[in-house]
């Protein structure tokens, strides 16, 4: 067909369906029905959905509400905007709408936070009928998520620095005093049971030489138990009372000439420990063995108010000679022990709160760069420079990651590094699905736990060799490289070795590594960022050639604050 000067070449018919496909924009065709008739390839990425599955189905079936967001307004909204166009004929442009999106089966499910800037257009047929509905978006999601991000750091940033300083200075005053009470617990301990093996040693000799030692003894113990801050109570065989401390008096409540004779359990245990207690006196008259015996146990103890306190108690067997065996118990109130212990453990639990609210915070300080890279990577023209931002911020997703995790685990101070290499190693496959789909990664994992301190190098490094996989080692994708094996796999291996060593290996089965490349003398960022990072691990790296493709070998110990899961 000949064109006249001037006039533009006419576009075959079928062709306007595939320039339409390919527009960069987000495009939605409906019909007056509100069915989808057509959409563009950039919109089936951005919304995780397939052309297949959703032409011929009506808009709101195919993007429904999140039922798990009761505030979710996105089908509402967009429904009252294209009713709109249907009874105005014309325009109508939307706020930003929060309506998330439906994510795949196979990426886990469930729906994922989505902001978009809508306008919904008309299309007239040459009679003036409105034949459809173009529904044209943005996806804002990270310019959103900027805004909210950075409105909040610094005062946020500020406070946790004051609320974790205070909180540090309470637990060390906690501590000391806790420390102090129960080195004064020991002294007095020690003291009274030195002075009872003295008396028992003398009540064996028996000899009248002894008597004015004994009688100095005595009145040593009866100073020691006079002044004693702590109830000093002895029992006979039979449980009955036959010394009770000062102390004793004040703790509970009792006075001595009140005290002596009486059965100790009646007198000073609650109702359901009594039984408890006769049961083990009576074992060990009859067995000689006493589980409380010589140890400090914690139980509670019975006021003259009938109130209960918590008490530690140490009990010790006074030796006799020859007749029934009679026990001593020292008794102390820890009322204010345990406020000090509750107190403490409420400012750990505040502590830790605070902590996973630093790594969420990193974490969200993170993402906030790689949503600042990603945008400048959309103003870069040039490809290569464009592909640097984009691995920047692979990078910097990599170290997110890794605080991401700290922030949802139960323990703090060490990381599942076989379930975060699994985490990783997904993101870099779809990462590289579009220009190299034949790559898969398949793993080979032990069970690890790494600190942070180790696990971010081991996690960048990992990140450069995956990274390389996919970019270089199947270059004639579809399908496995050229004269190799393995259909494009790339496998992941993570174990624990001998001697407190760790493996994590890479191997693929490509065109492999040219023959003149050597670590030492590699000049890619990316190679000597591992060189840089297997010295910072004190680790040992090896690069194989295999036959066919490459295996790289990091060989690392756990660095403090991690051990082996």
């Amino acid at each position: 067909m000949s064109v006249a000067p001037g006039e533009s070449p006419p576009i075959p018919a079928s062709d306007f369906r595939l320039l339409f496909e390919s527009a960069p924009g987000l495009y939605l065709v409906l019909s007056p029905e509100l069915r989808i008739v057509a959409v563009s390839d950039a919109y089936l990425r951005a919304t995780m959905t397939r052309r297949d599955d959703i032409l011929g189905h009506d808009i709101f079936d195919v993007f429904p509400d999140n039922p798990q967001d009761p505030a979710a307004s996105g089908v509402r909204n967009l429904g009252a905007s294209l009713e709109r166009v249907l009874r105005h004929r014309r325009p109508d442009t939307m706020a930003v709408q929060k309506y998330d999106m439906r994510r795949p089966e196979c990426e886990g499910g469930g729906f994922e936070e989505r902001h978009w800037s809508p306008i919904n257009s008309p299309v007239f047929g040459p009679d003036g009928e409105l034949l459809y509905i173009i529904h044209r978006v943005e996806d804002v999601t990270e310019l959103v998520r900027l805004r909210e991000a950075g409105t909040e750091q610094s005062k946020l940033t500020e406070e946790l620095r004051d609320r974790a300083i205070r909180m540090e200075a309470d637990i060390f005053l906690r501590a000391r005093e806790l420390e102090e009470a129960n080195s004064r617990l020991r002294r007095a301990n020690a003291e009274l049971a030195y002075l009872n093996d003295e008396l028992a040693h003398l009540n064996e000799q028996g000899h009248r030489a002894h008597e004015e030692r004994v009688h100095s003894v005595e009145a040593r113990k009866a100073a020691v138990l006079e002044a004693s801050l702590d109830a000093v109570i002895s029992i006979d065989h039979e449980g009955k009372i036959i010394d009770w401390n000062p102390a004793a008096e004040k703790i509970f409540g009792h006075a001595q000439a009140e005290a002596i004779g009486k059965d100790m359990a009646e007198l000073i245990l609650p109702e359901w420990l009594r039984a408890n207690q006769r049961e083990g006196l009576a074992a060990y008259l009859a067995t000689g063995e006493g589980r409380a015996l010589d140890k400090r146990i914690e139980m509670p103890a019975l006021r003259a108010d009938g109130s209960e306190f918590p008490a530690e108690v140490a009990i010790t067997r006074i030796p006799t000679a020859g007749g029934p065996p009679m026990f001593t118990g020292i008794i102390r109130d820890i009322t204010e022990r345990k406020h000090a212990e509750q107190r403490l453990l409420a400012s750990l639990r505040e502590k830790e709160v605070l902590l996973r609210e630093v790594h969420h915070r990193v974490k969200n300080n993170l993402q906030v760069i790689t949503s600042l890279l990603n945008l400048q990577a959309g103003y870069v023209q040039d490809a290569r420079a464009s592909a640097m931002f984009r691995e920047s911020q692979n990078r910097v997703r990599c170290m997110a990651t890794i605080h991401e995790t700290l922030y949802r685990a139960h323990d703090l101070a060490r990381i599942d590094f076989a379930a975060y290499v699994q985490n990783l190693g997904a993101n870099l496959q779809r990462f590289y699905a579009g220009s190299n789909p034949a790559v898969q990664i398949k793993y080979r994992l032990e069970r690890l736990f790494l600190s942070m301190d180790t696990a971010i190098p081991c996690g960048l490094i990992l990140h450069e060799l995956v990274s390389n996989c996919c970019k270089h080692a199947y270059p004639g994708a579809p399908g496995s490289a050229p004269g190799g094996a393995g259909g494009g796999e790339v496998v992941i291996t993570v174990a624990e070795i001998a001697d407190g060593r760790n493996l994590l290996a890479v191997q693929d089965y490509g065109v492999g590594l040219p023959p003149e490349l050597t670590l030492e003398k590699a000049d890619s960022l990316g190679l000597r960022l591992v060189r840089a990072l297997t010295g910072q691990l004190n680790g040992v790296i090896e690069f194989s050639r295999e036959n066919p493709g490459t295996n790289v070998t990091l060989y690392f110990s756990n660095r403090p604050g991690s051990e082996g899961g």
